[in-house]
Order: structure tokens, then sequence, then C-alpha cells
């Protein structure tokens, strides 16, 4: 991890040295739409104007509002994002995060893991070795 961790109320998210966006949900966290605003805000920042696989682990999550899931899978996020992985606890939250995917339709590749070590290895997919030596300066 790198030592550029920027908190909101919800998440704590930084660019790891691998060229990935992590965000991980601050336990017990309700998402709201204003929330959801000032994720894709902070994440603009960090990303620097160039879109990156996003790691999002979801396990500490409570809920999130229908305007803050339209934010999160919606155009604004298409610019930050290549691609999600949302990391969850268990398959029935898997089967949970499924059926949100399906109602929302992200407008970018997004799957849902319970293994952060295979989420990461899909992210991996997306990062190009042209991005990847531009984030090794950052």
């Amino acid at each position: 991890m790198t030592n550029n961790v920027v908190e909101s109320r919800t998440q704590r998210m930084w660019l790891g040295e691998d060229g990935i966006l992590y965000a991980i949900v601050i336990p017990g966290s309700e998402t709201t739409g204003e929330d959801a605003l000032e994720i894709i805000e902070i994440e603009k920042k960090l990303i620097q104007g160039k879109k990156r696989p996003v790691f999002v682990d979801n396990r500490g999550v409570k809920s999130i509002t229908r305007e803050g899931r339209e934010h999160l899978s919606g155009e604004e996020y298409s610019k930050i994002a290549l691609a999600v992985a949302a990391l969850v606890e268990s398959p029935v939250s898997k089967v949970i995060m499924n059926i949100y995917m399906s109602l929302n339709k992200p407008i970018f590749p997004t799957r849902v893991f319970t293994s952060q070590d295979e989420a990461i290895a899909w992210l991996q997919e997306f990062i190009s070795p042209e991005k990847d030596q531009h984030t090794r300066g950052n």
C-alpha cells in the first residue's frame, strides 16, 4: 500500500504501485448518493487523469442507497474505472452483489469475488505494461 491514503466518510482509497485503485469500505458504513459523489471526486484526484482498474473491498458495507449505486455504476464512474472487482465475504453476499449488478448494469467490466487474490489477478489483466510503467513514478 502507498502512504497516499485518502479517507471519505465511507471508504479508504489509494492508488497502488501496481496501478490498481484500491477502495476499502469502512465497516458498518452506509453509502448515500452524496457519499458516492465524494468517492468519485477523491478517486478522480488519485488516478490523475488515467482510467484504472478498481478493487473495492465491500466486506464492511452496511448499505448503499439506490442513488449511491447509480453513481458508482454509471457514466461518471466509467471515467475512473477500466474495470471493477468487488470483494464480498460469502457466496450469499456474492449472489446479492450480482443481483445489484443486474439491476444497475455497470457500463464497465465488473465482477464479484470472494477471494482477494483472484480479484487482483483479474484486474491485472486490464493493466498494460505502458500504464504500469507510468504508475511506478507515482
